[in-house]
């Protein structure tokens, strides 16, 4: 007996060998005829009604067949379709990420050298700043060495004006203490050539005895307390020449001590001012260049549907009930 359910499922798979498999319905079909014609009635509108059946069975799977395999080909298309958005969009994340990493090294190279820039201006500044106030720190100096230059020559000017205006009157004193003793001197000797012309008129009158002797004694004490006079007045002379001396030295050293207080002090050498200390620049780090794990894995292509086992799953769905179908009435007709 021959096992229909092997030769339909051979016939589905080796249409080459068995046919299509609307010539199996045909066959069956035939089959059904056979029956009829061998006068079994009943057999022969069983045969036919299968012969339908399997007919209809077989064009429901042709279709289901269908439906898979361009079902299978949609997902195949989806899935290249969304493979090359990946593949387009990993390629433009790859362009991104370069992008970003040339302007990010960009804007810190601009911000680098804007801030150099600044540093550089701030520095100029300070240069600046730093000569003005060393040209004032050097004309401040030079003018206070310039008065104290003209200080010490004003103080020593003072002080020798001073020397010799005591000079000049302490020999002005001297010189008067000397012509009241010239003076005194003179006086003197004009008082000893009074006393001898007198003495010598007393003699020539010829007067002798206790007289005599009276006008000697008065001419001696009148003489006595004339030079006792001359030589108070000298004493005295002395006694003021003394203290205008002394007066005279107190008033040139009050004459230096205000030169002295009015001489200007040494203002030694100013302190220059600091030097500008230059402005700190900030140290800036580049970004890496993007490296491959950056881009993130390549896409890949998503798994295929088999479009001949899509098929063969359409088929299947019918196979069984044409074979069951067949393989029971076959034997049947046989």
């Amino acid at each position: 007996m021959i096992d229909t359910s092997i030769l339909l499922l051979h016939a589905f798979h080796m249409p080459h060998i068995f046919g299509f498999l609307p010539i199996l319905a045909g066959a069956l079909a035939g089959l059904g005829a056979g029956a009829l014609a061998a006068g079994t009635g009943m057999a022969a509108a069983i045969g036919i009604s299968t012969g339908l059946s399997v007919a209809g069975n077989l064009m429901a799977g042709q279709k289901a067949a269908d439906a898979h395999r361009k079902a299978a080909e949609a997902t195949n298309d989806a899935a290249t379709r969304q493979y090359h958005y990946d593949m387009a969009a990993w390629e433009m994340n790859k362009d991104r990420l370069k992008q970003q990493h040339d302007y990010t090294k960009q804007s810190i190279e601009t911000k680098a050298t804007n801030e150099e820039r600044i540093a550089q201006y701030q520095d100029q500044l300070a240069q600046n700043r730093y000569n003005y106030d060393l040209q004032i720190r050097n004309r401040e100096q030079q003018s206070l060495d310039a008065q104290f230059l003209k200080s010490n020559e004003l103080y020593d000017a003072q002080t020798d004006l001073n020397t010799r205006t005591a000079n000049d009157a302490r020999d002005a004193e001297i010189i008067k203490y000397q012509e009241l003793q010239y003076e005194a001197a003179f006086q003197n000797d004009k008082l000893l050539t009074d006393a001898l012309i007198s003495e010598g008129q007393t003699r020539a009158r010829g007067q002798s005895g206790r007289t005599a002797d009276k006008t000697a004694q008065t001419l001696i004490a009148d003489r006595g307390i004339k030079q006792q006079m001359i030589a108070e007045s000298v004493l005295s002379g002395a006694r003021n020449t003394r203290s205008v001396l002394m007066e005279i030295a107190k008033d040139k050293e009050a004459a230096d001590m205000a030169a002295f207080a009015a001489k200007m002090l040494d203002p030694g050498v100013l302190p220059e001012p600091l030097e500008p200390l230059e402005v700190p620049r900030s140290d800036f780090i580049y970004p890496e260049a993007p490296q491959e794990f950056d881009f993130g894995p390549q896409p890949v292509m998503g798994a295929m549907a088999n479009v001949s086992a899509a098929s063969d799953l359409g088929w299947a769905t019918s196979i069984g009930g044409i074979a069951n179908l067949a393989g029971g009435i076959i034997p049947k007709l046989l």
